[in-house]
């Protein structure tokens, strides 16, 4: 069995909740808009949406 695919504790056991229709339409929207934008502006918009530090961290082709 590979390993985390076992048996969880109950303290390691998180309460997954499906999410709502609307949030799916909303995703599903915002991932259509994204295959628009080039590789690089693409890249900036899910660094900030995982909210990391992206002022130190764009890619070294940008100006």
């Amino acid at each position: 069995m590979a390993a985390g695919l076992g048996k969880q504790s109950g303290k390691d056991r998180k309460l997954r909740i499906p999410p709502f229709p609307a949030a799916v339409d909303r995703m599903l929207e915002s991932t259509r808009w994204m295959q628009w934008l080039d590789p690089e502006a693409r890249h900036l918009v899910w660094m900030r949406a995982e909210r990391r530090d992206w002022i130190g961290n764009l890619p070294s082709c940008w100006p």
